[in-house]
């Protein structure tokens, strides 16, 4: 059985197989981003989650904040819209503890250490992978609660459509998207898409007038040409201009700002496949500039401008048809300058690392062996070494019992080490040790996933308040997170019901407290229906109690519904509801101001689609 598994992730890396897309409850849907390489779910050892287009398309989905929201494990916590700061937590580890990955290119923040994936239009995305735990080996740096991965290429097809939509607080937007055929070897997609929002008034403080709203311009570029048998290319761009207003406070009175950001990122790949052996070269840029400053435009702005640079060469091979083994080196490179109305930059505004690193995994009978390790040489930090290891055993035919333990590390941001006047270049990276044992089910009408894990952070760095307005980082916190988390997807006639629970206790390990933001307990229910040319959803999440800033929030439930109807062959119409029942709730504290983010209250949304 497990062989017939390794011969199909052979397959799957011949040429023109870049991806393969099916229903994630499918145990044979392919899983790209847990080890680097592309297999079937069924043969994947990590806790992962597959979330497709159809899927979003179900969902009704206007972000990929909206569907995280819905799966197990996963907090998503904004300070307001899409567009405003947010917090998104795996498995109770800290944004900045999850790698996120855009068409395989990292996008974390090399000043802040997290990332933002709010305003990416939710119909250019293809797919979404979340791999829970440790995944450093494969990684390195970041991948200490585990990988959100976002894809928005297109595997070999054509289509064109057309979106425009408008709702509640004067959101709008305009959207196309064209994929297909250059000729017989090249194949294109370009994807644009505008989307604005006057916004809501996000802290319970702000005045009347004041509403947080954004716009946001997107255009997303792909080039794929198959040379010949053995060859492939691909060039991928993705540029995007934003805006989103936002409140703050200076100790005296609230303030509306403003940060308008501009981002670039462009990769190139270039594939060698025969056989059951594929060799993966990508090179790998991309720019930020973000400007800050009052919201009408007085003051002085300030500037953080960054540039990350990668190049990986990943080598893949199948060996006596039962050994899977994946060696690779990469080298990145980290630029961040402050300009403007800033007097000072980082005392260092550049940084580098090379790593190596390998994987392999094994079946034997019914039982699957995999390992991972990777070595990182920073020029910060000097050397790193983190592993993996994992063993599932398939009990039946439709049940599998596996576990994990994995090493991870997080290295201090530039805002961490070099702010100036508050940095700490003295800091140490921040590690971890996960263990997870888990229990996965595929049957005919039903699949679930049963975990149960521990992770254990050392050296957490923690911004303290040392006088006055002056606040500096330090390695002086050390965090134990447990948790369970069950989901499973279920289908009965038309409707299938996707569920999760998660249950969660994230502490200070020194005193017990609990870690900000994390609810103890989450769930979710989403009923998709589909019928002839009806599609409903309604999806319900319930939010537990928890802490922010010594304050403590209360739980929340909420609603969204929504309907489409495909008119014809190319024409759909559908309607969204956000907050059905208009539920008040508060999703955390602003000590500054000593008031609370708001959650947005009850919307609507209509769409129509035109696709041919």
């Amino acid at each position: 059985m497990k062989k017939t598994v390794l011969a199909i992730a052979v397959v799957s890396q011949l040429p023109c197989a870049f991806y393969s897309y099916a229903d994630s409850s499918d145990a044979d849907t392919m899983v790209v981003t847990a080890n680097r390489f592309e297999q079937p779910a069924k043969s994947v050892l990590a806790s992962t989650i597959t979330v497709t287009k159809q899927d979003i398309a179900a969902l009704q989905a206007h972000s990929a904040l909206e569907v995280l929201r819905t799966l197990s494990g996963v907090e998503v916590v904004s300070s307001g819209g899409k567009a405003q700061a947010t917090s998104i937590f795996l498995r109770g580890t800290g944004s900045k503890h999850t790698l996120m990955l855009l068409d395989g290119v990292r996008i974390n923040s090399s000043t802040t250490g997290g990332s933002s994936i709010g305003l990416i239009p939710a119909f250019a995305i293809e797919k979404i992978e979340i791999i829970k735990g440790p995944r450093a080996a494969a990684y390195g740096s970041d991948a200490i609660g585990g990988i959100i991965s976002i894809t928005t290429s297109k595997d070999f097809s054509s289509e064109h459509q057309g979106r425009v939509g408008y709702g509640s607080h004067g959101h709008s937007l305009l959207g196309w998207k064209s994929v297909g055929q250059l000729n017989d070897s090249t194949h294109g997609e370009v994807i644009v898409s505008q989307e604005k929002s006057d916004g809501y008034k996000v802290l319970a403080a702000s005045p009347d007038s004041e509403e947080d709203g954004y716009k946001a311009q997107t255009f997303v570029g792909h080039l794929q040409h198959q040379f010949n048998a053995e060859w492939q290319g691909k060039l991928t761009l993705h540029k995007a201009d934003s805006y989103a207003k936002y409140a703050t406070s200076n100790m005296i009175e609230l303030k509306q700002k403003k940060t308008d950001t501009e981002s670039e990122l462009l990769a190139g790949l270039l594939r060698y496949a025969q056989g059951d052996f594929f060799s993966e070269l990508q090179i790998s840029t991309r720019y930020n500039e973000a400007t800050d400053g009052l919201a009408d435009d007085s003051d002085a702005k300030q500037i953080i401008r960054t540039r990350q640079n990668v190049l990986s060469w990943l080598n893949n091979s199948v060996l006596a048809d039962v050994i899977h083994l994946q060696v690779g080196l990469e080298y990145s490179q980290d630029k961040a300058d402050l300009l403007g109305s800033y007097s000072n930059s980082y005392d260092e505004t550049e940084k580098h690392m090379q790593s190596v690193f390998f994987t392999s995994s094994t079946d034997v009978n019914d039982v699957t062996f995999e390992v991972s390790g990777r070595y990182d040489d920073s020029s910060t930090f000097g050397h790193h070494t983190t592993w993996n290891g994992g063993i599932g055993y398939w009990i039946t035919d439709e049940l599998q019992i596996l576990g994990n333990f994995g090493t991870a590390y997080k290295e201090p941001s530039f805002n961490d080490l070099y702010w100036p006047n508050s940095g700490n270049p003295n800091l140490k990276p921040e590690d971890s040790k996960s263990r997870e044992l888990a229990v996965k089910g595929f049957h005919e009408l039903l699949s679930w996933e049963l975990s149960v894990y521990r992770t254990d952070l050392q050296d957490m760095i923690d911004w303290k308040n040392v006088g006055g307005s002056v606040w500096k980082p330090s390695n002086v916190a050390r965090a134990r997170i447990e948790g369970i988390e069950l989901s499973a997807t279920v289908e009965t006639g038309p409707i299938e019901h996707k569920l999760s629970a998660a249950w969660k206790k994230a502490e200070d390990a020194s005193d017990g407290s609990l870690l900000d933001k994390r609810a103890q307990n989450n769930y979710s229910w989403a009923m998709l229906y589909s019928q002839n040319q009806w599609r409903g959803t309604i999806t319900t999440n319930y939010v537990g109690n928890r802490a922010d800033s010594s304050k403590w929030l209360g739980s929340y439930i909420t609603v969204d519904t929504g309907v489409s109807y495909l008119w014809n062959h190319q024409t759909s119409i559908g309607i969204k509801v956000e907050n059905l029942f208009d539920e008040d709730y508060e999703t955390g504290y602003y000590g500054s101001a000593n008031t609370y983010y708001k959650g947005n209250e009850r919307t609507l949304f209509a769409e129509v689609g035109y696709q041919f």
